[in-house]
């Protein structure tokens, strides 16, 4: 069965911020323990990636940033 992803998301919610156990959603909307487990694993990864690329352009900024003030003394 394919599952949308604004359901995906919502039943990850549910674990990660919302605090549930991931039995009790997969109790709730008969779902498999590695199902949601496969999606948690997903939104993690996708999360570390992210902040991944934040830290990158946050260290492309201060290199930036460190040139412009050296031009501007």
């Amino acid at each position: 069965m394919k599952y949308e992803a604004s359901f995906k998301q919502h039943c990850v919610n549910l674990v990660v911020k919302e605090g549930r156990t991931k039995a009790s959603v997969t109790k709730e909307f008969n779902l498999s323990q590695g199902l949601i487990k496969k999606w948690i694993n997903v939104y993690e990864t996708n999360r570390t990636d992210k902040q991944a690329d934040l830290e990158q352009r946050q260290r492309e900024l201060d290199k930036s940033s460190t040139i412009l003030e050296c031009y501007l003394r």
